[in-house]
């Protein structure tokens, strides 16, 4: 059975899909948004790609410190070019090679201000010079009240908006295959406990948990989420580190003192029902709303979403998790492992994870289209991300202020409609195929 699953995942799964039209041309247009998005800096920016200036050659777009320093024939330094500041549509270049788009996305442009629709008259300014803007030099989609460029916006968007939905259904992922596989795995019944030791962990363990864990660490926490999240999940990782450790240790205190007292009652630990209940009262609370109160209330930033969209959104994957979990603990294999006497931890990763994991990436994969929904919808009602950052919803956001500037309804639209469908046909064949491949 674990064969079968590691063969789907290394290939047969895929083979399928590749066979259908639809998904085939989705994943292909997908692939296509990934590289865009990984570009979207060498595809449009008003830094050029190559300059030759004063006889030394700069790479604006690729440098990664900022700033070249132009040296004289003696080797001294006369001057020092800061590529974020200096203009480079007066400076007088050698040689140039532009990027694709000369436009950076949320950068002004006065000359095409208030509103330049794609086929409206516009201008183009270098070396002091205003000319009617030429093929190279037009906004092919228009630009916003203060000029800024919409295809510029627009690709840069599509790196936001994929860099939030894959990430946080990363973490939604890791935390609905962790909470649904214990669930479903162990149950009410496999888990015993001392009764001791769980009174002291509640009485002791969880306060201890919360001050050290959690309380202590709320500046640091909030101070990380400006920062990128390979900061963030090491973080969350210590934390979540001490609170099991707190807990762990109250708890066999709790059952050393219960020895010590010859108080050895023990009982099962209903796991299965505490995260079910769990879910449920989450699932009560209206997920959009929970999502607009902690962006609202956390410092704007992408990370920040990242992470308030992924411990939002794992509740269906751990409930589907769970459900396959239950089947697989008793299906034959899994009983003829437990009889055998293997090990639980290899019972759980050597043989039933592998079992769940194939659904878990169908409702992860429909889920990065939720989350870029989500993310779509606070940029248009103006939280989540910052001000200055240009996404998807933050352009029709600005086509709301002006209901005559269709552009900045149509075009974001578009890449959010196309992004969405490719996604979730993408994710509906996933799940086709593995639904026949069960019968």
């Amino acid at each position: 059975m674990k064969k079968e699953i590691w063969s789907q995942l290394s290939g047969n799964v895929w083979k399928k899909i590749s066979k259908r039209k639809a998904p085939r041309l989705a994943g292909y247009f997908l692939i296509l948004l990934i590289l865009i998005a990984l570009l979207a800096s060498l595809l449009c920016n008003e830094k050029p790609l190559y300059v030759k200036y004063k006889g030394a050659n700069l790479f604006p777009a690729f440098s990664l410190s900022g700033y070249s320093d132009i040296r004289n024939e003696e080797g001294q330094i006369s001057e020092r070019v800061v590529y974020a500041t200096a203009d480079w549509k007066t400076i007088e270049k050698e040689k140039v090679i532009w990027c694709p788009i000369i436009y950076t996305p949320g950068k002004s442009d006065w000359l095409n201000a208030d509103y330049k629709s794609p086929f409206d008259p516009q201008s183009f300014s270098e070396n002091g010079n205003t000319t009617p803007a030429n093929f190279k030099n037009r906004h092919w989609l228009g630009t916003t009240k203060t000029g800024a460029d919409v295809l510029s916006g627009i690709i840069h968007g599509t790196r936001i908006s994929l860099t939030i939905g894959i990430l946080s259904m990363l973490i939604a992922g890791l935390i609905g295959i962790m909470l649904g596989s214990i669930a479903g795995f162990f149950g009410d019944n496999k888990i015993i406990v001392s009764r001791t030791g769980i009174f002291i962990s509640i009485i002791f363990g969880l306060p201890l948990s919360f001050f050290y864990g959690i309380f202590l660490n709320r500046f640091s926490l909030e101070s990380l989420l400006n920062d990128s999240v390979l900061y963030i999940i090491p973080f969350i990782t210590f934390i979540l580190l001490i609170i099991s450790v707190c807990i762990y240790v109250t708890y066999f205190i709790g059952k050393q003192a219960g020895r010590i007292l010859k108080l050895n009652a023990t009982t099962t630990l209903p796991v299965d029902n505490i995260i079910s209940r769990g879910i449920e009262i989450f699932n009560s609370i209206p997920r959009i709303v929970l999502i607009i109160t902690l962006s609202a209330i956390s410092h704007p930033s992408v990370y920040a979403l990242v992470l308030i969209i992924g411990f939002t959104s794992w509740t269906e994957i751990a409930r589907l998790v769970r459900a396959e979990m239950l089947k697989v603990r008793s299906s034959e294999f899994m009983v003829s492992a437990e009889a055998s006497g293997i090990k639980i931890t290899r019972q759980v990763f050597r043989h039933a994870l592998p079992n769940v994991i194939i659904p878990a990436v169908t409702a992860i994969t429909l889920g990065v289209a939720s989350a870029i929904l989500t993310e779509s919808a606070l940029s248009f009602l103006g939280v989540g991300v910052p001000a200055d950052v240009v996404t998807w919803g933050s352009l029709l956001n600005e086509g709301r202020q002006n209901f005559s500037a269709w552009w900045l309804v149509v075009f974001p639209g578009i890449a959010i409609f196309t992004t969405v469908t490719a996604i979730n046909i993408l994710g509906d064949s996933l799940s086709d195929v593995i639904d026949s491949s069960k019968r």
